[in-house]
């Protein structure tokens, strides 16, 4: 077996359950536990979960190993607020082109998917490597709040296709502002967003 692809894979897995909806803020990460759910051994489990630990997905605890990082409600709003801070950043330094069409996710992918994929473009289009993987996590730390969204918002396919199709049309301003609608509306919404990622699994 090709260890490289093997441990890309249970990375990829690991990723995608603890930023999920299935595991609890603070819960116990136990290597030895995820080694069987992902069919692994421990080594390769244990090296994604620090590489998530890198990515301040995952922190560790002296006493209890890893575990997934607890959230109050002005933490979430901080980190929407960096995920606000990192596209407006990104979209002044754009000059010509914002982003292809074919950068885009389209309608049929899950939300929390096509919100990540949007905010990746905007980002790609600015050219700026330090950008991308700042987005890439402000999106994985905040895909299990996005997850629950659709039981505080029932615009959200509108809002979304809205940024879509300025992005398509090279609105530079009017997505500008509508990245700081999107964003200034969830801060708002922190503390209700956050129950309900307490109260999910």
């Amino acid at each position: 077996m090709n260890a490289g692809p093997f441990s890309e894979r249970v990375y990829g897995d690991l990723r995608d359950l603890v930023t999920s909806r299935e595991t609890q803020p603070g819960a116990r990460l136990d290597p030895s536990v995820i080694a069987k759910q992902l069919n692994s051994s421990t080594t390769p489990v244990r090296e994604a979960l620090n590489r998530l630990v890198g990515e301040r997905i995952v922190e560790t605890r002296t006493s209890t190993g890893y575990h997934l990082p607890l959230i109050d409600e002005p933490a979430l709003k901080d980190l929407i607020g960096w995920s606000n801070d990192i596209l407006s950043l990104a979209l002044r330094r754009i000059t010509s082109s914002l982003a292809p069409a074919a950068e885009l996710p389209g309608p049929s992918s899950n939300y929390p998917d096509r919100i990540a994929a949007t905010f990746a473009a905007i980002v790609k289009a600015s050219r700026h490597v330090e950008y991308i993987p700042a987005i890439a996590q402000a999106n994985a730390r905040l895909h299990a709040v996005r997850l629950g969204e659709h039981e505080s918002f029932d615009d959200l396919d509108d809002e979304l296709s809205g940024l879509e199709k300025a992005i398509r049309n090279d609105q530079v301003r009017e997505v500008r502002k509508l990245v700081q609608s999107y964003h200034r509306r969830r801060q708002k919404a922190a503390a209700e967003l956050l129950r309900r990622r307490y109260r999910a699994g």
